[in-house]
């Protein structure tokens, strides 16, 4: 990964990623941002529609919050900005066809994108401002090339796979009444527990009482379920017979140097699995170990390090939603396709807006 620092590169992302004390802060620190980005989404310079209701495109909204709140804790606040949303926004839309080396006319935006984030994570500005991960991550001694790219590298990883996999739970939770109701009950009860327990901090959900939300967290494997689009390829060491074990099939020989592409979300939709796998149900994964079906985050050595993270921040981020507003989709609209244009790179993303709207709670 880093040549001879990776063994520290790796214990890095450990500490930071991992452990309760680096986690109650980065945590902590994405509500506080949270508590700054959701008032103005009702205020005059949004678009109101009628009684209260203002609309917004759920996409923008939980890529211009999660973007936020997830860069300026892990990188910079430097970067940490609505500007660079949107040009992130733009690089991620062209990154399957980079990474199909595709001709450059049709990477074009993107890599316009990419080039104007280098230069500003290659601004001094971006370490003086940076997270404690990467203020260490200078002690790897990388060379500055090196460290610029691999902390796109990060940005992508800490955003990419988000913001889908929030918009997908979110989209799910509104547009069902029954679960809707189900997961504001839950968020009800542990911050009306929190209030008895007389916490000061009104604003910001512990690990402890995140953790307590178990159908919110059911709700966001389930998404993560149905719309975790990544292929993982790999190269065979040796000859081996994969045998399915199913009676009637056949056996196969892998040769030694064969490249093989798996997708997971073939495991996720397997009907022998789960009852009725194209169905979002938001209560699926609320038994212990039944999580153990699905690979979301990967797996081995290179099983996502910033699973945990992700984690707090959709129900800490979806938690403080209920809390402060009553939302609902647009009247007429229709649950969106995935963007196949996007699969294979990780969660899959809508092929269209979606409309929402807010209201301020009463």
């Amino acid at each position: 990964m880093f040549g001879s620092d990776s063994k520290a590169a790796i214990r890095q992302y450990h500490k930071y990623l991992f452990t309760n004390d680096e986690l109650n802060k980065t945590v902590a620190t994405a509500q506080k941002i949270f508590n700054t980005l959701l008032p103005p989404l009702t205020n005059s310079k949004s678009t109101i529609i009628n009684d209260g209701w203002y609309r917004h495109d759920l996409y923008t909204l939980v890529r211009t919050c999660i973007f936020e709140a997830s860069v300026e804790p892990f990188l910079s606040k430097y970067i940490a900005t609505k500007d660079n949303s949107e040009l992130f926004s733009s690089f991620d839309a062209g990154v399957p066809l980079m990474f199909g080396n595709a001709p450059s006319f049709l990477t074009k935006d993107a890599t316009s994108a990419r080039n104007t984030l280098l230069e500003r994570i290659s601004d001094s500005k971006f370490i003086e401002m940076g997270s404690d991960l990467i203020k260490d991550r200078q002690n790897l001694n990388l060379p500055d090339n090196v460290y610029q790219r691999t902390a796109l590298g990060l940005l992508f990883a800490s955003v990419g796979n988000s913001i889908p996999s929030v918009f997908w739970c979110l989209y799910h939770i509104i547009s069902d009444p029954v679960a809707y109701d189900a997961i504001q009950n839950e968020v009800d009860g542990i911050i009306e527990k929190k209030k008895q327990t007389g916490d000061e901090d009104m604003l910001v959900l512990s690990l402890g009482e995140l953790q307590d939300m178990k159908l919110l967290n059911s709700a966001f494997s389930e998404a993560l379920r149905l719309y975790h689009g990544a292929f993982t390829v790999r190269e065979a060491t040796d000859n081996f017979v994969y045998d399915t074990k199913k009676k009637g099939q056949h056996k196969y020989l892998i040769e030694k140097g064969t490249r093989i592409m798996a997708f997971q979300s073939t495991l996720h939709h397997n009907s022998e699995l789960f009852d009725k796998p194209e169905t979002f149900q938001y209560d699926r994964f609320i038994q212990k170990n039944t999580q153990k079906d699905i690979r979301p985050f990967g797996g081995g050595s290179r099983l996502c390090p910033g699973r945990k993270f992700i984690r707090f921040e959709v129900q800490a981020f979806i938690s403080m939603l209920m809390v402060n507003f009553d939302m609902r989709i647009v009247e007429g609209e229709s649950k969106p396709d995935i963007n196949y244009a996007m699969q294979g790179v990780g969660v899959s993303q809508p092929d269209r807006k979606v409309m929402v709207e807010i209201r301020p709670k009463l």
